[in-house]
């Protein structure tokens, strides 16, 4: 039987994969990237937080609105990797 804390992070990592396949669907959907970053920081998922930045540039569509902050993805990531 999972406890209260391991169904949290179960329930995370599931609305983790949800965002990751409707932002397969939805590249252009921009506010599933900003939620997949605050849910994979919140985590502290570091690598996977500077995967999302480099994915995002990919989108080109995305990349006038979103540069900036995929950039800033990556910033995050490499700083907290650093400081475990």
């Amino acid at each position: 039987m999972e406890g209260p804390g391991n169904l949290a992070v179960v329930q995370v990592d599931e609305a983790i994969r949800l965002l990751e396949r409707h932002r397969a669907i939805f590249p252009f959907a921009f506010e599933l990237w900003v939620r997949s970053a605050e849910l994979l920081s919140s985590q502290k998922r570091w690598e996977d937080l500077r995967v999302l930045g480099s994915e995002l540039r990919r989108i080109k569509a995305n990349f006038d609105q979103a540069a900036g902050y995929s950039y800033f993805l990556e910033a995050v990531s490499f700083l907290n990797a650093g400081n475990q």
